[in-house]
């Protein structure tokens, strides 16, 4: 009986593999892209989330936001650091967290990539309320009368235990907000989760009617 390393089945055929994926290296990425996408203000500090995650941002929208939210920060940072140093004033982790994120939304808004009043939104979904500001979403304004977005996230502490919540909200044909939710649920993978908050979202429409 052979042992054949699964390292060298796993390489291209070119270099003499015979082509199969990485599951391991796939999985992975897959989580990595995950925690990037609903934990956009706390990275954990992988270079695997951080690499394989820079590639979900697909919407110009969505990669202009996030570069502003650098730029926020380090500003942020930059001040904070100063009025310490010079003038002895210093600011908790909270307060400095507070900061980041309402001067990334003011620059954001700034530039026209959020709406005003969006708050609420950019703490718990910073992409959705990128999307939701989104040229392509006004085009949906024009033809229907009321469109939702869901969203769901998963991910795995250190201990092993499974942590997910969804996130919905509705808006008129106008623009405005007429439904907004966030909460934890139970479920075992992520796209799990993403079904829990489309089902919850259509569940709440029924019964409002």
């Amino acid at each position: 009986m052979h042992i054949i390393s699964w390292k060298k089945i796993s390489r291209p055929k070119n270099t003499g593999g015979l082509g199969i994926a990485d599951i391991q290296l796939r999985n992975v990425a897959l989580l990595s892209k995950w925690v990037w996408k609903w934990k956009w203000w706390e990275i954990p500090l992988t270079k695997d989330c951080i690499w394989e995650s820079l590639k979900s941002f697909k919407s110009p929208s969505v990669k202009d936001a996030w570069g502003i939210s650098i730029s926020a920060t380090l500003w942020t940072l930059w001040i904070a650091r100063n009025q310490e140093n010079f003038e002895g004033m210093k600011l908790n982790q909270k307060n400095l967290e507070y900061l980041i994120i309402f001067r990334s939304l003011s620059w954001c808004e700034a530039v026209n990539l959020l709406e005003e009043n969006s708050l609420n939104v950019w703490v718990r979904n910073p992409i959705g309320a990128i999307l939701r500001s989104s040229t392509h979403d006004q085009n949906f304004l024009n033809v229907f009368q009321v469109i939702g977005y869901v969203d769901g996230s998963w991910k795995e502490d250190h201990l092993g235990k499974t942590v997910a919540c969804i996130g919905d909200f509705l808006i008129d044909s106008d623009g405005n907000q007429i439904f907004l939710f966030s909460g934890p649920v139970k479920v075992a993978a992520p796209i799990v989760s993403e079904f829990e908050a489309l089902i919850f979202l259509l569940e709440k429409i029924k019964s409002s009617k």
